[in-house]
């Protein structure tokens, strides 16, 4: 693969359907993309997607559907990148591309929902309810078929996605994606020491640095890349990380703001708040309200 940027998925030029058992310690640690859609279904591991422009946590049981070409990252808990490490990834993938079974398939009247559906996943969507555990034994039973079984199983399982499961975009209203592949590399660069370094102080002139830019002119390559500033992507980050951290019920929220990055618990609350509509305190209490 030339640029780590592009991740290449079909083996067949003219295939519909390409599906990938992921079983490895950590999930593809690079922002990537590829012209195919992507039905991903996680089976084990946590950790933080992200997508477009959009920044969250992901547990076990969760699906998406994302269109082509939007760049997206699963990164997993920090645990999994330690050797020896119990910790793993699991997941269901299947990727295929729309324009395979003709350019005017999906417009017709029959396929109206599912054409809805797929015009959403331009924005990434994922799906909550009662009928996602449903979805994702329908993923599952995708892998296990052939031929046309398998072509009719993609459809069948998007005609349940759009009719019969609750769903909503991912990205922000008007998110396009700008799918530069040799500019992966340097936002990969930049995402991934952001990525590493979150918990620590990090300062503009510093990740300009990293990305071999002014101060300057990497705020405006940032807000190109990501519809955000460097601070509220690194922000987001943080929050993500105290999610995780709150989901496991084992620290303060104290600890926790330390531990994410923000050095005192007022801008940790104001930040919360603002990223997530809710107290640390109030988030947690709604996970145990879930359970």
């Amino acid at each position: 693969m030339k640029h780590p940027s592009y991740k290449k998925v079909s083996a067949e030029n003219n295939q519909v359907i390409e599906t990938l058992e992921v079983k490895e310690p950590h999930f593809y640690p690079l922002w990537h993309f590829h012209p195919e859609s992507e039905i991903m279904l996680l089976k084990k591991s946590t950790g933080t997607r992200y997508i477009g422009d959009t920044i969250e946590n992901f547990q076990a049981g969760d699906v998406v559907l994302l269109g082509p070409n939007i760049p997206h990252l699963w990164r997993s808990s920090k645990e999994c990148f330690v050797e020896g490490s119990p910790v793993s990834a699991k997941a269901t993938v299947i990727y295929f591309r729309e324009d395979r079974l003709g350019d005017d398939f999906y417009n017709l009247p029959e396929m109206a929902q599912i054409n809805k559906l797929l015009s959403t996943a331009g924005r990434g969507v994922k799906f909550s309810g009662k009928n996602r555990a449903i979805l994702g034994r329908k993923v599952d039973e995708i892998v296990r078929k052939e031929g046309m079984d398998r072509v009719v199983g993609l459809l069948s399982l998007l005609n349940f996605m759009a009719g019969q499961c609750n769903y909503e975009p991912i990205t922000s209203l008007g998110y396009s994606p700008r799918v530069d592949v040799d500019d992966f590399s340097r936002f990969n660069r930049i995402s991934a020491y952001l990525m590493n370094n979150f918990a620590k102080k990090i300062t503009l002139d510093e990740i300009a640095s990293e990305a071999n830019l002014s101060p300057t002119a990497f705020c405006r390559y940032f807000k190109s890349r990501t519809n955000k500033t460097f601070v509220g992507f690194l922000n987001e980050i943080r929050i993500g990380n105290a999610c995780k951290l709150l989901m496991e019920k084992e620290k303060s929220a104290s600890e926790i703001c330390y531990e994410s990055g923000f050095n005192n618990l007022t801008n940790f609350n104001i930040q919360f708040r603002k990223i997530k509509g809710l107290t640390p305190l109030q988030y947690q209490s709604q996970l145990g309200s879930d359970e």
